[in-house]
């Protein structure tokens, strides 16, 4: 029998397919507790507690978030409710809502997101 060498389907990355994440927490569900991952993470459903990462966590347009959080680097694109400190910044998209304190070296404001609170930068 002939060897056949085995297909090689490459991975899309977030930049080459950004609609094509996978969440750790998906719409229509609900999380409440502590939440640690290394990479990249994605909430689209409901989340309640603290998250402390090694990466990045992106909340989802129809997310909603609230949460003491540390992580590398933030994405917000739907209702964020808590503190953040990311290490490397913090990105909130136009249809972003969030009301607490942000700190990053380097905050990014979509025109149309929604912030009530504080940021700190540097």
């Amino acid at each position: 029998m002939a060897e056949v060498d085995p297909v090689r389907v490459p991975t899309p990355t977030p930049e080459a397919a950004p609609d094509r994440r996978s969440p750790v927490i998906g719409e229509g569900c609900r999380f409440v507790g502590v939440l640690t991952f290394r990479g990249e993470a994605w909430i689209e459903g409901d989340f309640q507690g603290e998250i402390e990462a090694r990466g990045t966590l992106g909340v989802g347009p129809r997310a909603r978030v609230g949460a003491r959080l540390r992580v590398d680097e933030l994405i917000v694109a739907g209702e964020f409710e808590g503190d953040v400190v990311a290490r490397h910044r913090i990105e909130l998209r136009a249809t972003a809502r969030v009301r607490g304190n942000l700190q990053a070296p380097r905050i990014c404001f979509e025109e149309g997101c929604i912030v009530r609170g504080h940021c700190r930068t540097g």
